[in-house]
């Protein structure tokens, strides 16, 4: 039996041209449903990578050319109750459900923030 899972994953801004004072990010909630937690993880790491995989030339962030890039899932969160309404919609799975947008301060910082470890961030919306 498949269960859904509320899928934490970040995606970092990346500028075109140096340099990078801070990392704008948004922490996408994506919904997903697997076997296993180990399905559900693979599931949203395919999710974020196919999220950064046609990079647009046009997108900027701010004024600068900038594109996105998969950072890694932060966490996974396990649906406890049942939405017998949406049993087996094929269009519900893998869709997102919220984002937050922020920023830290360094490659490091986001590691930290992809690996669950505390650290400083920005919350920008």
């Amino acid at each position: 039996m498949k269960t859904r899972y509320a899928a934490h994953i970040i995606m970092a801004v990346r500028y075109r041209d140096p340099p990078q004072d801070t990392i704008p990010l948004y922490e996408n909630v994506v919904l997903v449903e697997a076997e296993t937690g180990e399905e559900a993880e693979r599931a949203a790491e395919e999710y974020g990578r196919a999220e950064a995989a046609d990079p647009d030339p046009s997108f900027r962030w701010g004024d600068r050319p900038a594109y996105w890039e998969f950072a890694g899932v932060r966490k996974l969160i396990e649906f406890r109750e049942s939405m017998p309404e949406f049993d087996g919609d094929p269009v519900l799975a893998r869709t997102e459900m919220t984002y937050s947008q922020m920023r830290v301060r360094s490659e490091d910082d986001l590691k930290k923030l992809v690996e669950g470890e505390p650290v400083e961030v920005v919350y920008e919306e």
